[in-house]
């Protein structure tokens, strides 16, 4: 690749909306798993212990514990946005930034999977993994082409996160 593709806008807002949108992909993606387990089990990722317990949570417990998995997650995908020169990025940063997107979207969709979503919105957590997964395979696919569109891929993602209340996630 001899010119690395201009991120959408070069600003900082720019980048944080960039950044907000994936995160809005990764909790809500994975937030539609079901653990299949009958009981408690915890769970290390990244320095960090959660317990999951059996059966599913109330939606207020899974909108808790997803959210705060977003935002746990969040920051190393803004650490890779912001390494990345908004102007002219190099090859490696746009391959951090991809690499970043499928790692984390894939980590914290582990970890959301352990949490059971209540019957109420199982289907609305289904369709969001659903979705979520359909982008990491568009971003997997179309590689630093896709930065230039990650706006719109995102947004139906971003609106299924919003309106499960995921409010650490959408952007």
């Amino acid at each position: 690749m001899s010119t690395p593709p201009r991120i959408i806008g070069s600003s900082c807002t720019s980048r944080r909306r960039l950044t907000a949108l994936v995160l809005a992909s990764l909790v809500v993606s994975a937030s539609a798993c079901s653990s299949g387990s009958d009981s408690a089990q915890p769970t290390t990722t990244a320095g960090s212990t959660t317990t999951v317990a059996s059966g599913p949570l109330t939606e207020d417990e899974w909108r808790s514990e997803a959210n705060a998995i977003c935002a746990e997650t969040a920051p190393t995908i803004g650490a890779a946005f912001a390494a990345m020169d908004p102007e002219s990025p190099t090859d490696q940063q746009i391959d951090n930034v991809l690499s970043a997107l499928v790692s984390v979207n894939r980590e914290t969709e582990q970890r959301i999977a352990a949490l059971e979503a209540p019957p109420s919105i199982a289907d609305k957590a289904r369709a969001l993994l659903d979705a979520n997964e359909a982008v990491t395979a568009q971003i997997e696919q179309q590689g630093p082409a896709i930065l230039d569109t990650l706006d719109s891929v995102f947004a139906p993602v971003n609106q299924m996160a919003a309106d499960l209340g995921l409010d650490a996630c959408a952007g």
